[in-house]
């Protein structure tokens, strides 16, 4: 008998995409599907751009599925449907590849035991289907990528603020940090983590606690979050620094980074670089 599965869809502007996919991803998502204009802008075709962005999250049928998700995002027009195919799971999982953040970076399925990585690659067991995402995002591989040039630069000591599936903090681990921490104020994505910890052969702190619990610990913090949370976040994110740590922010808009890095720059601490894939940036600060 084909199984059943609840859909949610909500079309909502261009600079709310992120957000609102984090959320359905939060509340279960199993797969979402997004049709924007990147998505629809393909060659020899006439489009015409539209500023916003068509989101499906495919979901487990469970009784308070819709009530949660109204809860959370109230401000949108949610439309709810039934997708009857016995087959959805087995497809979804089949279309799924190891795909690269770049620089020798690879995020493999763990069903995928055909993949071959080139010598010296680091590889990440991380499974779609779960809560927070997997890494396509691009503030996922400006992240990942500037992670990894700071370890090798010599940083030791990380702090992954808003860990998700814990995959910024195992870059840093697998690359040669000798203390990593990874910081979520949800259980579920500290369990999460916690179980690809467990398919990557980690172990290290997952943790609950805010970023200002562990003293001027770390010469490397990574918030891959959003805009807004970083900047309330500022004063915790700065306790969590040493002197001359670095701090990797991401999650933000082209069109937002002057605020997020005026806020950090109005504490004390000095502007790096920041640098930009697609509509994303990561700001780089450094505590001095």
């Amino acid at each position: 008998m084909p199984e059943t599965w609840r859909q949610a869809t909500l079309t909502v502007p261009e600079e709310d995409s992120q957000f609102v996919q984090q959320i359905l991803l939060d509340l279960g998502a199993l797969g979402l599907e997004i049709k924007d204009d990147e998505s629809l802008d393909v060659p020899e075709r006439d489009y015409r751009p539209k500023h916003e962005a068509q989101i499906t999250g495919t979901f487990d049928q469970t009784p308070d599925l819709e009530s949660r998700i109204l809860d959370k995002l109230s401000g949108y027009e949610i439309h709810f449907g039934d997708l009857v195919d016995g087959d959805w799971a087995n497809e979804f999982l089949k279309s799924w590849r190891a795909f690269s953040l770049g620089d020798s970076i690879w995020v493999v399925p763990s069903w995928d035991h055909d993949f071959k990585a080139a010598p010296n690659s680091l590889v990440l067991k991380i499974d779609p289907g779960m809560a927070f995402g997997t890494g396509h995002h691009e503030t996922t591989t400006l992240c990942a990528r500037t992670v990894l040039a700071e370890v090798k630069a010599g940083k030791k000591h990380v702090l992954d603020v808003g860990t998700g599936t814990g995959i910024l903090a195992m870059i840093a681990a697998k690359a040669g940090s000798v203390d990593v921490v990874g910081t979520d104020n949800d259980p579920l994505a500290c369990q999460v983590a916690r179980e690809n910890l467990a398919k990557n052969n980690l172990d290290f702190e997952i943790t609950e606690k805010t970023p200002d619990a562990f003293g001027s610990r770390f010469d490397l913090v990574i918030a891959n979050i959003l805009a807004n949370p970083l900047i309330e976040l500022a004063p915790q994110m700065i306790q969590a620094l040493a002197h001359k740590g670095v701090l990797l922010l991401s999650g933000i808009l082209a069109t937002q980074a002057q605020k997020v890095q005026i806020a950090y720059e109005a504490l004390g601490l000095k502007h790096r670089e920041t640098t930009q894939l697609g509509d994303w940036v990561l700001i780089s600060m450094i505590r001095e």
